[in-house]
């Protein structure tokens, strides 16, 4: 688990950098900015709000059955967070490792 979240790391680390040179060689360092900024904010809102809200949702489904309802939320946050990873610049399948953070 351990391997895979830093592969995570270095993956988004890597597309952010290639966004940044290639905003830089477009002109558009703004662009490039946006990206690594907007990145940062994400995973930072993905680790700090995100994920202890789901913890406690997982501790929820130990003692009963998800619903429908609830298990459409998720699954719609899940999609949120998806294509915010997308309008960001960072490709959405990097969103699960950061979603997962590490060891629990």
């Amino acid at each position: 688990m351990i391997a895979l979240s830093c592969a995570a790391v270095d993956d988004v680390t890597a597309w952010c950098l290639l966004a940044f040179v290639v905003g830089v060689a477009k002109a558009q360092v703004g662009q490039g900015l946006f990206v690594v900024a907007g990145a940062l904010v994400f995973i930072a809102l993905i680790l700090l709000v995100a994920r202890p809200a789901l913890r406690r949702v997982a501790l929820r489904w130990e003692t009963q059955k998800p619903s429908v309802g609830l298990m459409t939320v998720v699954f719609v946050a899940l999609l949120l967070s998806a294509l915010t990873a997308e309008a960001i610049g960072i490709h959405a399948i990097f969103e699960p490792f950061a979603r997962r953070g590490g060891p629990a």
